[in-house]
């Protein structure tokens, strides 16, 4: 709709129009009088012809009506460029719907558990996995339903969920449906397979299809079984008997049998969970009774409290052996799974070309998932737990004093390794570990819940209000927490200076608890500062080792990590998981400083320890992440004090003098341990004692003890240093293009590398149409266009290192592409031509998965954070390695 200014501007346009006519007055129409009068509303004053058409024609000169008529375009597009910006600025400040971030992260977790070696051995297991997939989306898209209903509430806003999907997703898509279109193509042929299927209305048949595409957008390939548990998910009471009827004839036996299995124990869990959770209530009533009545009543109760509990361990065993029923059940169903697969290999062999369409449909999903990857979308399944700390504020609030400021060194380091989309579990989040670390066990969780109820005005009463799923869920994980091995480790308080603090700081707690805002949060880290230390340890080491873990472990592996947490506890799961990443590669971290180098060299040595290697290389980085930073403050400090900077070297000498000796004592002392003790998990005194040894070398005087404070606070928002270590093994000694080019932007950096999302690249300047090389053996699981790399053509490669490091190689801003997707890749293969993009023609070339400088092209390290301009040659203050690539 065109907005005023551009009406007036097509008016005076015919204005300009009757001026040049000179048509005499005696002619004039309706519509040119109408024209006339518009021109003395905004020029009859100033030029002195109103009323007077003669004098309009002899007054107003026609540059007058033209010049206005530009000043109003102006305006126009001003005004039109004002409501563009406002519009983007609403759109970017638009959140990513939990939808979308669901999306990903299903797929993500189904796409690791059909890859098991377990499921993708076992063809009846298949099937019944994607059966049980199809149930569990119809619960993951009520959870994120419920988190944007929730968020919306509070005023927060969220792009268009297909919109996103589209854009991001498959750009050179229209809709959502036409995105999807292969799958709607292929899952129509197999349904039409299914006599029953073409009797059914035309709108319960599309019904049936959009919810099978949508199974196939999660990771459900067998399309086939998508449509049987699609028909099997449909509310049949509202349909028309020769629905029901048809319908009934489309889903085969053994769908149904494990349909019906898994929907029974899933209402039989959340009926005993309910029930334990009653009990739960009953227990606290009567021990909180039990005191005040006399002696042949207390047997009683005490009788009645002892049956609860057994009742309720009956009801927990039985939550956990539904796993083992449902996997005996699978087992038992050959005969079944046999005829299924007779009958779908009768429906489905009548047209020889559908198993390509099949294909086809499965290969857009993957292309579709790695573009949505490729854009940045964050894999998050929205849990109630994800509002965990509405939970610890209203306990704060009503009973304060009662949970413990920190969690703790254990419970932060068993909460990092189930804080990553790999490993997140619906069973057991990070959230309730680091509640459970704070001392909110299952009695405690009780109390609170009983107390909401009777006090609905209370903190945790309009919590339990609009927010019961928290309580809920907080229950059922904290205590399978509780009876675990994992619980057990968590609950010991293993230092005397640990009691002792907390001691103080139950007193100190009843205070800070009070306080609200940031005030109480300071409050909380000065009452139990020793607390603070060990918990910002256990968080820092584990986030540290998960991301190395993540790295060198396989999906399927890391998906048992909550599993393997609760059945073996902390330290034996990273024991495992560390000596399984051990066996696949040693972790190598460069050497910054002639002091690194002899600790480097003890790791290695204490490699004859499976997994030792890898967990002193953990504590080697962290010190000297510390000790650089503290460097830093040091240098920063003397300059205000002193006027004078203090010389690295000179900090550095007292530790240099005595590094190698510690190192040797370092690698004796843990490999006296034995294999119990190497894991990362029971490293807390390591961690200590070498912290110790570093702060006392670094802080030798008293110069830096204000720098000290300073660095716990700091470190948080510190960016980490380059890579600068030795590259891996197998990492291929070729470049990208031909010889000669320069280097115009390095890995990092202050320019379009500064971004996080893709850091770790280069971009190396060539001519239009350059031959563009593949640099490692692969697969292309992309090729197309993509709007994250500037709206252009761009290829991925995904590789594997010997050591079995999996990565991602990007070949962005391409004019033409020359392979396909599923297609391999050599080296030296030619994949297509460079184009252009930003600052001109160019290559961007990058890695997903691996820092760029563990495998740089051609073998040549760059290093990180250099300005613009400043990789070109002739200026050589980043690096002092050449930018121009020859052979």
């Amino acid at each position: 709709m065109a907005s005023g200014k551009e009406i007036v501007i097509q008016q005076l346009h015919q204005v300009t129009d009757l001026l040049s006519s000179q048509k005499a007055e005696a002619s004039l129409t309706k519509d040119d009088l109408k024209i006339f009068s518009l021109a003395q509303k905004y020029f009859g004053e100033k030029y002195f012809f109103t009323n007077s058409y003669s004098k309009f024609l002899k007054n107003l000169p026609i540059s007058a009506v033209t010049d206005y008529i530009a000043n109003l375009e102006k305006q126009a597009e001003k005004e039109k460029e004002e409501v563009i910006k406002k519009e983007t600025t609403k759109e970017q400040a638009a959140s990513i719907p939990p939808e979308i971030e669901a999306l990903v992260a299903e797929y993500q977790q189904n796409l690791a558990l059909l890859e098991s070696e377990e499921i993708k051995s076992s063809p009846q297991k298949t099937v019944a996995e994607q059966v049980k997939i199809a149930i569990a989306h119809s619960k993951i898209k009520d959870l994120a339903l419920a988190n944007r209903e929730r968020r919306q509430s509070q005023g927060e806003n969220f792009k268009q969920v297909d919109d996103l999907l589209v854009s991001l997703g498959s750009p050179k898509s229209g809709s959502k449906k036409e995105a999807l279109n292969s799958s709607f193509v292929a899952i129509k042929e197999v349904a039409h397979t299914y006599t029953g299927f073409s009797k059914l209305s035309p709108k319960l048949q599309e019904q049936i299809i959009s919810s099978a595409a949508e199974l196939n957008l999660v990771g459900v390939r067998d399309l086939d079984t998508a449509i049987q548990a699609s028909t099997l998910q449909i509310d049949i009471s509202s349909l028309a008997e020769s629905d029901k009827t048809n319908l009934a004839t489309i889903p085969g036996g053994f769908v149904s049998t494990i349909y019906q299995e898994v929907t029974s124990l899933n209402s039989q869990a959340t009926v005993s969970e309910t029930k334990i959770s009653d009990n739960e209530q009953i227990i606290i009533s009567l021990q909180d009774e039990i005191s005040s009545l006399p002696e042949s009543e207390k047997k009683k109760l005490s009788l009645e409290i002892k049956n609860l509990i057994a009742e309720n361990e009956h009801l927990s065993a039985s939550i956990e052996s539904h796993s083992t029923q449902l996997t005996d059940l699978i087992t038992k169903q050959t005969e079944s799974f046999k005829g299924f697969e007779k009958n779908r290999e009768e429906r489905l062999s009548h047209d020889p070309d559908l198993q390509d369409r099949i294909e086809l449909a499965n290969k857009n999903i993957v292309s579709i998932h790695n573009n949505l990857e490729i854009n940045g979308i964050k894999a998050h399944i929205p849990t109630p737990m994800d509002d965990a700390h509405l939970l610890e504020d209203a306990l704060r609030q009503n009973f304060p004093g009662t949970l413990r400021p920190n969690s703790g060194y254990q419970a932060e380091y068993a909460a990092s390794l189930l804080n990553t989309p790999q490993t997140q579990n619906s069973d057991l989040s990070p959230q309730a570990v680091l509640l459970y670390g704070k001392e909110l066990t299952p009695q405690l969780l009780t109390k609170a819940r009983l107390f909401a109820q009777n006090k609905p005005d209370s903190a945790l009463g309009k919590l339990y209000t609009t927010r019961k799923d928290i309580f809920d869920s907080a229950g059922s994980q904290i205590r399978k927490i509780s009876q675990s091995l994992l619980g057990k480790e968590i609950s010991q308080t293993s230092t005397r200076i640990g009691r002792t603090f907390g001691s103080v700081s139950k007193f100190f707690g009843r205070v800070s608890d009070k306080i609200p805002g940031g005030f109480g949060t300071v409050f909380r880290v000065i009452q139990d500062p020793w607390g603070t230390l060990r918990s910002w340890a256990g968080r820092k080491a584990g986030e540290f080792i998960t991301r190395q873990l993540v790295q060198r472990l396989t999906n399927e592996t890391l998906k048992k990590g909550a599993e393997m947490l609760l059945k073996n506890g902390l330290k034996e799961t990273f024991k495992k998981l560390a000596q399984q990443a051990a066996t696949k590669a040693a972790v190598k971290v460069g050497a910054k400083v002639g002091i690194k180098v002899a600790l480097e060299a003890g790791a290695q040595v204490a490699n004859v320890v499976p997994g030792l290697g890898l967990l002193l290389a953990v504590l080697i980085d962290i010190s000297f992440w510390v000790g650089e930073k503290i460097i830093g403050f040091t240098k920063a400090l003397a300059r205000s004090v002193y006027g004078e900077e203090v010389k690295t070297r000179d900090v550095l000498a007292i530790p240099a003098m005595g590094i190698a000796s510690f190192a040797g004592g370092v690698v004796s002392f843990f490999s006296g341990l034995g294999t119990t003790t190497v894991v990362a998990a029971s490293s807390a005194v390591g961690i200590i004692t070498a912290g110790t040894l570093i702060v006392f070398f670094f802080y030798i005087t008293s110069i830096v003890v204000a720098p000290l404070i300073s660095t716990l606070v700091q470190l948080e928002s510190t960016p980490k240093t380059a890579y600068t270590g030795t590259i891996l093994p197998g990492c291929p000694n070729t470049w990208p293009v031909g010889e000669g080019y320069i280097l115009t932007q390095g890995p990092g950096g202050k320019g379009s590398h500064g971004n996080t999302g893709y850091d770790q690249s280069i971009d190396i300047g060539t001519p239009l149409g350059t031959p563009v090389i593949s640099t490692t053996f692969g697969v292309v699981s992309f090729a197309g266009f993509s709007s994250e790399y500037l709206n252009t053509d761009i290829l991925i490669i995904d590789s594997v290192l010997e050591d079995g490091t999996a990565f991602k190689v990007v070949y962005a801003h391409l004019t033409s592409i020359d392979v396909a997707v599923g297609g391999s890749v050599e080296i030296g293969s030619i994949l297509g031509t460079t184009g252009t993009a930003g600052t001109g023609p160019h290559l961007h070339y990058e890695y997903k998965g691996l820092l760029y400088n563990q495998c740089p092209a051609g073998g040549i390290q760059l290093s990180e954070n250099c300005p613009l301009g400043e990789l070109y040659p002739g200026i050589t203050s980043c690096s002092n390695r050449p930018q121009v690539y020859t052979n």
